[in-house]
């Protein structure tokens, strides 16, 4: 129920019956990351959708050089990979 409560805060599952997300919930694996802890790699293979339960995410790409590069951050409800679930490809950032 905790994590529901959180699926509801992002607009992806809006409109989704209590019956749908306790479906999907079933269906996720969580994972808590430690501050500054990777989470995914530009070009990792399409493993998932990632939906932002608590906390934020950076997401950033390295310029030629090495230098970091902030792309967006992320809050709670946000979500990520959509893209790589929906053509199968890469992650692109």
């Amino acid at each position: 129920m905790f994590f529901r409560s959180k699926l509801q805060k992002c607009h992806l599952f809006n409109g989704l019956s209590d019956v749908l997300l306790e479906q999907l919930e079933a269906g996720m694996r969580w994972q808590k990351l430690r501050m500054d802890e990777m989470l995914c790699n530009k070009g990792d293979a399409p493993d998932g959708l990632y939906v932002v339960a608590s906390g934020s995410l950076v997401v950033y790409d390295l310029l030629h050089n090495g230098q970091e590069v902030a792309l967006s951050a992320l809050g709670e409800g946000a979500f990520m990979g959509e893209l790589s679930v929906i053509d199968q490809q890469p992650r692109t950032a």
